[in-house]
């Protein structure tokens, strides 16, 4: 567990300082409060599947679930779900949609840094006076594969 030096606040205390920020915070603690409320109201088993909501001006709510089988299922608990939000918020209507996951960015791998050839030289020479045979070898070894590789930015 690290320390945090003395002094330094959280991230999210930094930004409860931020008083351009205060409208979006309180309404995130809003949303937050409202997720919990639905949570609440649903039956245990969908719950953890009940993801993040949105309620905007108009009074719609935004359930959003993991998947379109939940989805589903939510639709069949609005009827329930409507009257007892309308107590907690001005809830007036509720749609259930989607959360996609977010699809990971493949990256190629970055190209491989090759050393000078200054520096190949330097460790071939300082290589023939390392006393353990192996260890020897093994420079000797990378020494050679990097020789072998192309240099970054084109072809040898």
């Amino acid at each position: 567990m690290s320390k945090r030096p003395a002094g330094t606040l959280p991230a999210i205390e930094k930004l409860k300082l931020n008083r351009g920020l205060q409208p979006l915070l309180a309404r995130l603690k809003r949303h937050r409060d409202l997720l919990a409320a639905v949570r609440r109201f649903l039956p245990e088993a969908m719950r953890p599947h009940c993801l993040a909501c949105v309620l905007d001006d108009r009074g719609l709510l935004t359930l959003y679930v993991d998947t379109a089988a939940w989805a589903s299922r939510l639709r069949f608990q609005q009827t329930a779900l409507l009257p007892a939000l309308g107590e907690i918020a001005a809830v007036r209507r509720i749609q259930a949609r989607v959360l996609l996951p977010v699809a990971r960015v493949e990256r190629a791998a970055p190209p491989p840094r090759v050393p000078d050839p200054a520096i190949l030289a330097q460790l071939e020479h300082n290589a023939r006076f390392v006393d353990d045979p192996k260890i020897r070898r093994a420079l000797e070894r990378l020494v050679e594969a990097m020789k072998r590789s192309p240099p970054p930015g084109g072809k040898p």
